[in-house]
């Protein structure tokens, strides 16, 4: 009787705990850099071009390794009007949520899609994102 009551304890505290290790996916990261704990893209810019063919979004995601130098990424998809992604590229990357705070702006041209940084921290090689509408077809 004393081995079942100790195995049934042991149960419950096996199932009460799994939330919370849940919870902490990985000792290295460190939720003071203000992100989400999830993997879970969230939308920072998004538009549709004049004629409703192509939609964009920018989104911010944190990385599934929660490496050193790569904590979360940035990255724009493009969408046709059917709804299917016809192009998804990387566009940023850094170690901390918090590091890729900039705010986006997408423009429309005849023969390219830009996608533009409000302000770009010291250091940063490339602010703007050109896609050219060959790249869709």
């Amino acid at each position: 009787m004393r081995r079942v009551g100790s195995l049934a304890i042991g149960f419950l505290a096996i199932v009460f705990s799994l939330p919370l290790l849940a919870a902490v996916q990985n000792l290295v990261f460190s939720p003071l850099d203000g992100g989400p704990l999830d993997y879970r893209p969230r939308q920072e810019a998004a538009a549709e071009s004049p004629d409703g063919a192509l939609s964009v979004r920018v989104l911010r995601q944190r990385d599934r390794s929660y490496s050193c130098c790569a904590g979360a990424r940035v990255f724009v998809r493009v969408y046709g009007r059917d709804g299917s992604l016809r192009y998804e590229k990387l566009i940023g990357s850094d170690g901390a949520w918090s590091e890729l705070d900039a705010k986006y702006r997408i423009i429309f041209d005849a023969d390219k899609i830009q996608v533009l940084r409000y302000e770009c921290r010291a250091g940063c090689a490339n602010p703007n994102f050109v896609i050219s509408m060959a790249e869709l077809r």
